[in-house]
């Protein structure tokens, strides 16, 4: 069969397609040309030659999905604008691992013909191109089949609209075990070839589930997820300006009963530790009588700078609270500036009489007077009750403590004395004259959260939000251990979130944790429901092989990105310990979670293998950062802080893989330039090349020299995913294949 060589425009139209099985899959689209055999450079990656003057890009990327159980029906529509000042005659391809059913391939509203080739046809056109173009961009998609259209003309300064629709069945995981666990995974790398971001990329997907839909968790992307009921979920993600800088994955789980756990593995050496990440999710519909009764007290700061839209802000909010307790809670509100006005002496029962006292009492909540954090946080977790229930405490504040004990050290000992029940304090900062620091450590060392409003941020949205998430506990006090099938013990190290927690109904748990031993055995959870005590089991198997999916590296990235988060967290509240200033250091090295911190690694005068006293030095200085505890940095620092621990997905990586951070100082996010995370690999840019971090100084003295493009080249890169991930950056890299170092070297 003839091939027609690549065109000079881009990789990316059938970048969201994925064949949704067990192996894995790519499905950026190509454009084919039979007159052009260039592609564009990635956008972010400067080069020293420029190409010829040719502009093709994506506008606006729209992708639908809907998910009956198993069966996905994909419509991607995305429309592409010719920039150039020639007619493209082209066609159009994309790799799948397998065929899809009922593919159709429109135009502006036509359809096109297209044919599949075998894997070994579609690595001739790869081969093909990038031996004779000296550019690797497609060796990532060696090993797939390829699906090609007819040719079709896009006109100079045209647009064309171009849809495809086709059905797959999304991948069971875990067949063996018998379980529902499914995996849809959207590669989406190809739309950095575009000549400029696109305009806007939109995703919808709609989950339809026979039995009832339990764990839903999307990596990646800032997506929102909405529960409608059991058996039907929404996904939406809407960004303009973007390029896409990993894959689009989402895993979803079905099954009856209260809770319901999946857990997925990765162990990238075979002697060092293996990550885990366990979703836990309880059902979504829960009758009154399954939601433990909570006590709950309202900490409202009404001090004299709250006054105008803060104060209004924070009434409206604790409205909407109260609006939504439960029928068997109780509750009581605190209202602080110099001095503190309690609702009633006595926790209250929720009845409507109660709530209507408690609305006249918020209407009448009035700006004033200075901060009493002492005297008011003591009071509202001394009110809970011994009653057995979970007890919660949102607390409310915009300003340093200013009266009574105003030292943080003494508040903090004081609320932990009087906090005989253990309720859990959730804090809510506003503006930038907080003391941030202390609001964390109240959060910290009683297990619950604290969160920061910047000025003109909605203050009444973010509480609203808050609140109605944890409405309604199903289990508290939710413990969970991991055992093998014969009783051995896997050594977990290092679980987040750790300790016990509380689970929510609708909300989804997320636990990142480290292992040592692979196991096949269970996960048993434990808990308090209403008060009585439940154990449930799970099987799970904790994988042994080193080799385990490329795709699945996010795994560790993520347990890396909260242990990094916990770091700052214990740095900031206890001290500059050397053992924690030295291992921020060795999980930026390995993992590739920069921060503002650590940063200081990419500079390229800084020998990676230096040692840890010579790292410790700088890092200590940047860490002097922190000592700030009020103003933006100060509250900036803290917010990122927490957006690390707290993270629910793996930090997002420039398409180029450039690792990025963000930077409290500007409140911005930075690319860096000599960073790259790859699968699961750091590389650092040192004297012009890519070096994989892990390698010590002999080892790069004594790499293995290879020509790129050579026959070694190519054969190396048949080797796996994450050797052809590193290759095709196309720029001198070291890189370890089975205990060799390669150095690849451009002539």
């Amino acid at each position: 069969m003839k091939t027609r060589l690549l065109c000079p425009w881009m990789l990316a139209l059938g970048l969201m397609l994925s064949t949704l099985l067990p192996s894995p899959v790519s499905a950026q689209g190509i454009l084919l040309s039979p007159d052009e055999t260039r592609l564009p450079w990635p956008i972010p990656t400067p080069r020293p030659n420029p190409r010829p003057n040719l502009s093709y890009a994506i506008e606006n990327l729209d992708l639908n999905i809907d998910i009956d159980d198993q069966i996905a029906k994909v419509q991607l529509t995305q429309v592409f604008v010719n920039h150039s000042s020639s007619t493209i005659e082209t066609s159009f391809v994309f790799p799948l691992a397998a065929s899809p059913s009922e593919l159709t391939f429109l135009v502006d509203g036509k359809q096109y013909a297209g044919e599949m080739l075998t894997a070994d046809e579609a690595r001739k056109i790869y081969d093909s191109y990038v031996r004779k173009n000296r550019d690797p961009a497609l060796l990532e998609w060696i090993g797939y089949g390829l699906y090609k259209t007819s040719v079709f003309p896009i006109p100079a300064g045209q647009s064309r609209t171009v849809t495809l629709k086709y059905r797959q069945l999304a991948s069971k995981l875990f067949p063996v075990r018998n379980e529902n666990l499914y995996e849809l995974r959207l590669p989406m790398l190809g739309a950095k070839f575009s000549d400029r971001p696109l305009k806007q990329l939109s995703i919808s997907l709609n989950l339809k589930t026979t039995e009832p839909t339990k764990n839903v968790y999307v990596n990646g992307y800032d997506t929102t997820i909405t529960r409608i009921d059991e058996h039907h979920v929404r996904i939406n993600y809407l960004k303009e300006n973007v390029v896409p800088g990993s894959d689009f994955c989402l895993f979803y789980d079905t099954g009856e009963g209260m809770l319901k756990t999946q857990a997925l593995s990765v162990k990238p050496v075979a002697n060092e530790d293996g990550y885990f990440l366990l979703l836990a999710a309880p059902k979504v519909d829960v009758d009154q009588s399954e939601i433990t009764r909570k006590s709950i007290v309202f900490v409202i700061d009404r001090s004299g700078s709250m006054s105008g839209k803060k104060i209004e802000q924070a009434r409206q909010a604790l409205l909407f609270c109260l609006n939504h307790l439960n029928e068997n809670d109780l509750f009581n509100i605190i209202a602080y500036d110099t001095e503190i006005e309690l609702f009633e002496n006595e926790m209250q029962n929720v009845n409507e009489q109660s709530r209507e006292s408690a609305r006249k009492f918020v209407e009448r909540v009035v700006d004033g007077g200075s901060t009493n954090i002492n005297a008011a946080l003591t009071k509202a977790v001394s009110m809970m009750p011994d009653n057995g229930n979970p007890g919660y405490v949102v607390f409310l504040t915009d300003g340093l403590p200013t009266a009574g004990e105003t030292k943080e050290a003494a508040i903090a000992s004081n609320v932990k004395q009087a906090n005989a029940q253990h309720a859990r304090i959730f804090s809510f900062g506003v503006g930038y004259d907080v003391n941030s620091r202390l609001l964390d450590r109240l959060s910290r060392e009683h297990n619950g959260l604290s969160e920061y409003v910047r000025p003109n941020e909605d203050l009444e949205g973010a509480v609203s939000r808050f609140y109605a998430g944890i409405a309604a506990p199903v289990m508290t006090d939710v413990s969970i251990t991991l055992i093998g099938e014969n009783g051995q013990d896997p050594v977990v190290t290092r679980m987040y979130p750790s300790g016990k927690f509380d689970v929510f109904a609708g909300q989804q748990i997320i636990i990142a944790g480290r292992y040592r031993h692979p196991v096949s055995g269970k996960a048993i959870v434990t808990g308090l429901v209403n008060g009585q005590k439940k154990t449930f089991e799970f099987p799970i198997t904790l994988t042994s092989d080193k080799n385990s999916r490329s795709q699945d590296a996010f795994v560790a990235q993520l347990w890396a990105t909260r242990r990094v988060g916990e770091l700052i967290d214990l740095i900031d509240l206890e001290g500059k310990k050397s053992e924690l200033m030295d291992e921020l250091v060795l999980l930026a090295k390995k993992h590739g979670i920069i921060t503002p911190y650590t940063s200081f690694l990419a500079d390229d005068s800084v020998q990676l293998n230096a040692s840890l006293d010579l790292h410790r030095q700088t890092i200590s200085e940047s860490l002097s950062e922190l000592s700030i505890v009020a103003g933006e940095s100060a509250v900036n620092q803290r917010f990122a802080k927490q957006d690390l621990a707290k993270s629910i997905n793996a930090p997002m990586s420039a398409p180029s893989g450039n690792v990025q951070y963000y930077d409290y100082k500007t409140n911005q996010q930075v690319t860096m330039e000599s960073v790259r995370q790859l699968t699961d690999r750091t590389y650092f840019r040192k004297d012009g090349k890519w070096i994989d971090a892990n390698l010590k100084d002999e080892q790069v003295a004594s790499a293995k020299k290879i020509v790129a493009y050579s026959d070694d080249y190519f054969e190396l890169a048949s080797t796996s995913e994450t050797v052809r991930k590193a290759l095709s950056t196309g720029e001198a890299i070291l890189i370890e294949v089975d205990e060799i170092v390669y150095e690849i070297v451009y002539e």
